[in-house]
């Protein structure tokens, strides 16, 4: 039989409301000629009395709560109850059996959800996040926002694109924000300031992550050859330290780079760059353009080499770049 609200207990001190099973006029009766009221500790730390007669334990109501397997809402009904148990959230019909099962694994121990109110207080149905989880997300959002904060400075102050794209800082910052306000707490670990084994692993990844955004630049650096006079037949292309670049035709009046491009200012409109593709090898600087969309303009690949080095020498021990076909 399925219980509906409005229902009555056997002993008719309960009634079925849509909060769950609540006391009966016949209860509060009872309780005023001078029944003894036994208060429960519920898991919810709720006190939820139950009546019972001076006379005859037989007369006292335990009053069980537990959740529903299907909207996780509290359901509360009378110890011993036979029938079905009817969500009044969600309107599932369960076996009281079925639903005290289930809540005693979710706690750990079927005793916790008797009403006898030992230790339930310290229980709770929600997932609890633990310090050491909220350090954890903490931490490696930081490590995202630091990243980012990397990527503008080495930019802005060293002309190292890490990247190759403007808004990467601000993607970092997103990211790194939106990570610091996941809960997670798949790991359950300490507080950090408790804990040393919180600290190796924050220790480790801290690291791990400082060594990755390090890498990142050092590979993203420029050659330290560039700086330097360049010659070939045609023109002389003087690459100072200082960002400064000399050319036969004038059209460049700045340059900077990163591991694979060098960036050319066009000296009548600031605004403006000019990307090439590089690579050194042997003393010999290969340079070819790109277009619009990146991609590498192989034909018009040019070669210079290092000023007081012999040219024809300096090609019999270079690697020309897969890119460079200015013939093809």
């Amino acid at each position: 039989m399925v219980d509906a609200i409005g229902d009555f207990s056997d002993d008719g001190f309960w009634v079925l409301t849509e909060e769950g099973w609540g006391p009966t006029a016949k209860q509060s009766q009872a309780l005023a000629d001078g029944a003894s009221p036994h208060v429960s500790a519920l898991v919810s730390g709720e006190n939820q009395p139950t009546v019972k007669d001076n006379d005859s334990a037989e007369n006292t109501v335990e009053n069980v709560e537990g959740i529903c397997l299907t909207c996780n809402a509290r359901l509360k009904f009378p110890r011993g109850h036979s029938g079905g148990i009817k969500c009044p959230t969600c309107s599932t019909i369960f076996s009281p059996e079925s639903i005290m099962s289930e809540s005693a694994s979710l706690l750990g121990s079927s005793q916790t959800l008797l009403s006898n109110g030992e230790g339930l207080e310290e229980h709770h149905f929600e997932n609890s996040i633990s310090e050491g989880d909220k350090q954890l997300t903490m931490l490696i959002g930081g490590i995202i926002i630091l990243f980012g904060i990397i990527d503008y400075v080495s930019f802005n102050l060293f002309d190292i694109d890490i990247t190759g794209v403007w808004w990467s800082t601000i993607l970092a910052g997103v990211i790194g924000g939106g990570v610091t306000r996941i809960e997670v707490s798949s790991f359950g670990l300490e507080s950090v300031e408790k804990s040393s084994q919180t600290q190796g692993i924050f220790g480790a990844i801290g690291a791990f992550g400082l060594v990755i955004i390090l890498l990142a630049v050092f590979l993203s650096a420029p050659d330290s050859e560039l700086a330097g006079t360049w010659v070939n037949d045609l023109e002389t292309l003087v690459l100072s330290e200082n960002g400064e670049v000399t050319e036969s035709e004038g059209v460049f009046s700045d340059w900077r780079a990163d591991s694979d491009t060098i960036m050319f200012t066009d000296s009548t409109d600031p605004e403006y760059e000019y990307w090439f593709e590089y690579k050194i090898s042997n003393d010999v600087l290969y340079l070819a353009p790109l277009a619009l969309d990146d991609s590498i303009i192989e034909t018009s690949c040019i070669a210079y080499v290092k000023q007081g080095v012999d040219f024809d020498k300096a090609f019999e021990g270079t690697t020309i770049p897969k890119w460079c076909n200015p013939s093809a």
